[in-house]
């Protein structure tokens, strides 16, 4: 049989599920929908109802992971919000939402780290990875270094900023194994070498469990 090759870029994926999730959350998961599907417990049932069907629509695990991180930061955000913490009805429609979706991960044998991240320490970070793979772009330009699976590293570096969701741990644990498993690799420790103070931006205010990884 014939191959057909169709040249597209895999990483485009995940922008399109963050894309919906987005989507989802600012136009079912709003402050008003809180009040009202918070006021009785059939309203709170179909409300995660509609979550748990829209996960549904994700065959893939690395869709469904995508969309759980980007919906379980939106209720964490959600939760601080000023009108939704004095108003209890809501306050626990969106624990219930939470609780549904971490179960949905430990099916999946992904943890979750209780220590969340913070928007603007997701937006902090988004920034300093994204320097990563602008470095790792202008690396692959060169002649100076030999390493064949630059693309691939991008990939993992890209891949790694859909994880926020899942908390602190899980993050930094897999930021610090990306490094490692490329360790021994031909033209490896060269290319490191060019991220080390990007990689160190990124550890700045790392916890210290860091060290230990």
């Amino acid at each position: 049989m014939d191959e057909i090759i169709i040249p597209f870029d895999i990483n485009s994926l995940n922008a399109v599920v963050k894309r919906q999730a987005n989507d989802f959350c600012y136009g079912k998961l709003t402050v008003v929908t809180m009040f009202l599907s918070g006021r009785d417990a059939e309203n709170r049932e179909a409300a995660i109802k509609r979550l748990k069907s829209k996960l549904r629509e994700y065959i893939n695990k690395s869709d469904k992971v995508t969309f759980i991180s980007e919906v379980l930061i939106y209720l964490g955000d959600l939760k601080d919000n000023e009108e939704i913490s004095i108003d209890l009805d809501a306050t626990q429609l969106v624990q219930d939402m939470q609780h549904a979706l971490v179960r949905e991960l430990e099916k999946m044998d992904i943890g979750i780290d209780k220590n969340a991240f913070s928007n603007q320490e997701i937006l902090g970070l988004n920034k300093k990875i994204n320097k990563i793979i602008d470095k790792l772009e202008e690396i692959s330009g060169g002649q100076e270094v030999i390493f064949e699976r630059i693309e691939e590293l991008k990939n993992d570096y890209e891949d790694l900023m859909k994880s926020y969701g899942l908390g602190k741990k899980p993050f930094l644990q897999r930021f610090a194994g990306i490094v490692a498993s490329y360790t021994g690799e031909k033209g490896a420790d060269t290319v490191f070498d060019h991220l080390k103070p990007l990689i160190k931006e990124v550890l700045e205010n790392a916890p210290r469990m860091i060290e230990n990884l």
